[in-house]
């Protein structure tokens, strides 16, 4: 009910937020809002072939008629309104929804690259709503069932509108906190699972997308259905969820909290004191996160995101500390033997073989043999 007052404020919002079955809502003329099944199969009809007809438009293509745009936004507002209120007191409306096919029409409207972006808005506004509100077993799977979401998260929709992105992110997040044991494992592709692929649990590679996004309430969410997938208590998807950290979030916390290091560093040296509080806002917000992510006590999580931190953040950040010379009574082969030893180190703190080959191209960068001035 919270994430619903958050999506969409007035009459849809307060009517999830009840605790208890009321009577259809008012409309804005005063009078009985129409649930009937009549009515809510009638605007499914026309939210259907307006849906289609977006799906025809070419991308950059803009409504010859954008009043048509705000109809359908408008009834696909109050058809959501209609299913959330028929969750709690009239089953059979859903019934409607399921009869009509609608979801992959939801899905395939936003793939196509000419939907408009108003339509993109409502249309993930009403699929995170309905997921939230989702009360009946039968509602539950057939949303989640049948691989029409996972089409949408391992698709390329078309995020570079702002508004669209966080609604897509919010979608993303109520998603991840609806799943328990037995729901999850229907958003794995068992086909990229088989071949051992990163990409075979699409909605935490979404997730991961945006964990470190500069909009905070965006990363926010994400980490937030990052921390509830791993949650998960089932086998498979623990492991495709331990999988996806390994090759996808700890490399990409890795290279965020480097690039925050290295970026205040620059700021510092420029005595540019606003962007040196950004790049330290932004470091300790990596640490929360990295915190929230340690206190699950995942071995392997654990153990993914030390290694690389340790690799592809601080080896960097020592070598760019270390001076770049040698001295003269020491035995010439002495620092090769001494950034060695250091690499043992390294090898023995993360436990990975091909820490080698990261830290060479480190120890590449130095010039041992650099004559002090």
């Amino acid at each position: 009910a919270a994430l619903t007052t958050l999506l969409l404020p007035g009459t849809l919002s307060r009517r999830a937020a009840g605790s208890s079955a009321a009577p259809p809502p008012v409309s804005a003329d005063g009078g009985p809002r129409d649930f009937t099944a009549a009515k809510v199969g009638s605007q499914l009809a026309f939210i259907r072939e307006s849906l289609q007809q977006q799906q025809k438009r070419k991308g950059g293509q803009q409504s010859s008629d954008a009043a048509s745009d705000v109809r359908l936004v408008e009834a696909l507002l109050q058809t959501t309104e209609a299913l959330v209120w028929g969750e709690k007191n009239d089953s059979t409306l859903f019934s409607l929804f399921c009869e009509a096919k609608l979801l992959p029409v939801f899905v395939a409207t936003l793939l196509a690259p000419g939907t408009a972006q108003s339509v993109r808005v409502q249309l993930l506004q009403s699929l995170a709503i309905l997921v939230a509100n989702a009360r009946h077993t039968t509602t539950t799977y057939y949303l989640f069932s049948g691989g029409h979401l996972n089409t949408l998260l391992s698709g390329n929709p078309d995020l570079r509108d702002e508004e669209v992105r966080a609604y897509f992110v919010t979608f993303v997040k109520s998603l991840a906190m609806r799943l328990d044991m037995e729901t999850a494992p229907l958003f794995l592709d068992q086909r990229a699972l088989a071949a051992g692929d990163a990409d075979s649990f699409p909605l935490f590679a979404q997730a991961v997308r945006f964990a470190c996004y500069k909009d905070r309430m965006i990363s926010t969410a994400a980490r937030t259905a990052l921390l509830s997938l791993l949650r998960v208590d089932s086998p498979q998807v623990h492991h495709c969820a331990i999988s996806a950290t390994q090759q996808l979030l700890a490399p990409s916390l890795a290279h965020a909290l480097r690039v925050a290091w290295i970026s205040a560093a620059a700021a510092v040296k420029h005595w540019d004191a606003e962007t040196l509080c950004r790049c330290l806002d932004a470091e300790e917000d990596l640490y929360g996160f990295l915190n929230d992510l340690l206190e699950l006590n995942v071995g392997d999580v654990t153990e993914a995101l030390m290694s690389f931190i340790l690799v592809d953040a601080l080896l960097p950040l020592i070598s760019a500390l270390a001076p770049q010379v040698a001295y003269p009574e020491q035995d010439p082969g002495q620092s090769t033997r001494t950034a060695m030893a250091g690499l043992g180190v390294a090898k023995a703190a993360t436990g990975e073989e091909d820490v080698h080959s990261s830290a060479n191209d480190v120890f590449a960068t130095l010039d041992l043999d650099m004559e002090e001035p």
